[in-house]
């Protein structure tokens, strides 16, 4: 094993996330952007195809993604959601959103679903344990490519909280309350056995808290 330089792909800063995405191209994601690199022409001297900047002023400060989304936290509690143009290799900006606090940390896994869940459907979060489900508004995962999410779960730095919001809209879904005193510094939105679905928490204090997510229609 050796390091090599990937063209294209920036050496100084603090590179937040870096993941593969469709169609052979790499993502990395900076302070100040979200590069989309090409993984088919390393010979050349770049191979950058497409860059979303941040405005000036703001920082990225979190970054989530799989192999054709893109969910940003920056500064002011701004969260921006990027879509991959597979055609255009280009990153598009689809919408953004502005929480009360400073984001955390960030989940845009895919949740998979079995053939017959995957319609329109109403969901509940439910705490692991818990008798009573808490309702969450909204549709639940549908159709979609398996590498397409239509949920992110943030992470929020002052209130212990993470919020479950709706993709591409990032219209808010739920809010599930930590308690205690002690942030979420990861998330992961994942299934287990085909259609059991979690929310998963790390929290600071090195506890992990996990929620089953239940789709209901």
């Amino acid at each position: 094993m050796e390091e090599v330089a990937l063209p294209g792909f920036l050496q100084t800063g603090k590179t937040l996330c870096v993941s593969n995405m469709q169609g052979d191209m790499l993502l990395q994601v900076t302070e100040t952007s979200a590069r989309l690199l090409d993984l088919t022409t390393p010979s050349l001297p770049s191979s950058l195809l497409s860059e979303w900047v941040s405005a000036q002023g703001s920082r990225v400060t979190v970054a989530a993604a799989n192999s054709s989304q893109v969910v940003l936290g920056l500064t002011g509690g701004e969260v921006v959601y990027l879509e991959l143009n597979t055609s255009q290799k280009t990153l598009e900006e689809k919408s953004r959103t502005r929480l009360e606090h400073e984001v955390s940390c960030l989940s845009v896994h895919p949740l998979q679903q079995q053939p017959q869940q995957q319609q329109s459907e109403q969901s509940e979060l439910r705490e692991a344990g818990g008798e009573d489900g808490m309702k969450v508004e909204g549709n639940a995962e549908t159709a979609a490519a398996p590498s397409s999410a239509s949920l992110v779960a943030v992470g929020m730095w002052t209130d212990m909280s993470v919020r479950l919001l709706s993709l591409p809209t990032l219209e808010g879904r739920h809010r599930c309350e930590l308690g205690g005193d002690t942030q979420a510094r990861s998330v992961l939105l994942t299934t287990f056995q085909d259609d059991h679905h979690y929310l998963l928490v790390g929290l600071g204090d090195g506890q992990l808290a996990s929620y089953p997510l239940a789709f209901t229609g």
